[in-house]
């Protein structure tokens, strides 16, 4: 039996490092579901997460992301993209650990900054001057940074690597016991 039998996996991750892009690859490529958490949540609220951010709260958010976790995690054969912060609170940890393998993606910050600086959606950081953004990840990526060592494989997401690359270096990590 071989160690994704009836697991999935979680790409986890500051915002902007390629989740969702990667996630999608990847489950394209293992023939697997994919699953965007944030997706979930703004599918089952009927809102978009900067609008459940400004409306009701980071606390109500995250309420919401922790329901969606242990609702994935009850099905197998996913990739699974998780919101930035989702594995800081211990309970989504437990259920992403019990479910799955854990792939963490890195950036530096300036490419975190360029990222979002292109798309102005993240609740955090929207409407930020460039110094401000830069001081915000920075802060946000030191806090999350333990939470993001506890993944099982680690992947830089660079300018210079496409997301194809990126995918098949993935993909090689963990089939190679497969």
């Amino acid at each position: 039996m071989n160690r994704l039998t009836g697991k999935n996996i979680y790409l986890l991750g500051f915002m902007a490092t390629g989740k969702s892009r990667i996630g999608q690859e990847l489950a394209q490529r293992l023939q697997w579901s994919y699953v965007d958490t944030d997706q979930c949540i703004e599918q089952s609220a009927g809102h978009s997460i900067g609008d459940i951010f400004r409306l009701q709260g980071e606390a109500v958010f995250r309420e919401l992301e922790s329901a969606t976790i242990r609702q994935v995690a009850g099905r197998t054969h996913q990739v699974v993209s998780l919101g930035g912060g989702a594995v800081m609170r211990p309970e989504n940890w437990r259920v992403i650990q019990e479910s799955g393998l854990t792939i963490c993606l890195t950036a530096s910050v300036d490419t975190i900054v360029q990222r979002v600086q292109r798309k102005d959606t993240r609740p955090l950081l929207r409407g930020l001057p460039r110094e401000e953004l830069e001081k915000k990840i920075q802060a946000l990526l030191d806090e999350r940074l333990p939470f993001y060592q506890r993944a099982d494989y680690f992947f830089e997401s660079r300018e210079e690597v496409s997301p194809h690359e990126l995918t098949d270096a993935i993909y090689r990590a963990i089939t190679v016991s497969l």
